[in-house]
């Protein structure tokens, strides 16, 4: 398929996808779904031609992979979240105490956020420049120097803020404060880290300073 033309189909299935939503009810789920789903065939068969690199370069391997990997974890995390909804870990909960409980949901904050963390860190020195994959900013999908520095420095922090989320848990901080420390003390840090110094790289190479 012609890149422009998978592109046009995929923002168009994109739209789609977000008005179904938006209807909501088990149609407009249902829809949402098949758009997503249509979507991500047509990225994956044309991903090489999409991000402008050769089919046998190394790079459309990492790319096909961290695709399919976001697929099935959002998939997953849909498929939780119903469960929860359908109360199926009631009888699980009910067995704990107010303190295992609240030790319980932290860690699976922490695992939640933790498992993207590493494998988006293990994967993003190695994303090729491109506009649908990767930390996507206004800067550093306008320059390939830009876009590397964004996504070496993303490698180096993913790690060791993925293991920081365990921390407090072992440390026994409460939910509330907890819940403050996942959104700002380390998925801020993980994203905001690496946008910032590539933000003033960019203002430096391009203001000539």
């Amino acid at each position: 398929m012609n890149p422009e033309r998978a592109k046009l189909l995929i923002a168009f299935l994109s739209v789609a996808g977000i008005l179904a939503v938006l209807l909501g009810g088990v149609v407009g789920c249902a829809v949402a779904g098949a758009c997503t789903a249509v979507m991500m065939v047509i990225y994956l068969k044309n991903i090489a031609a999409i991000s402008n690199i050769s089919e046998d370069n190394p790079k459309v391997r990492t790319l096909r992979g961290v695709t399919v990997f976001s697929a099935v974890y959002m998939i997953a995390a849909v498929l939780f979240a119903v469960a929860v909804n359908k109360g199926m870990f009631d009888r699980l909960t009910e067995k704990m105490s107010p303190k295992e409980f609240d030790t319980a949901v932290k860690l699976l904050m922490a695992a939640f956020l933790a498992l993207p963390m590493a494998v988006y860190g293990n994967t993003a020195p190695k994303l090729p420049f491109n506009r649908f994959a990767g930390l996507r900013l206004p800067w550093t999908v306008r320059d390939e120097q830009t876009w590397l520095i964004a996504h070496r420095i993303l490698g180096y922090l993913s790690l060791p803020l993925a293991i920081l989320l365990f921390v407090p848990v072992r440390a026994g901080m409460n939910y509330e404060d907890y819940a403050k420390f996942w959104w700002t003390g380390d998925l801020l840090l993980w994203i905001g880290i690496p946008g910032v110094v590539s933000a003033v790289f960019y203002w430096r190479k391009f203001s000539g300073r």
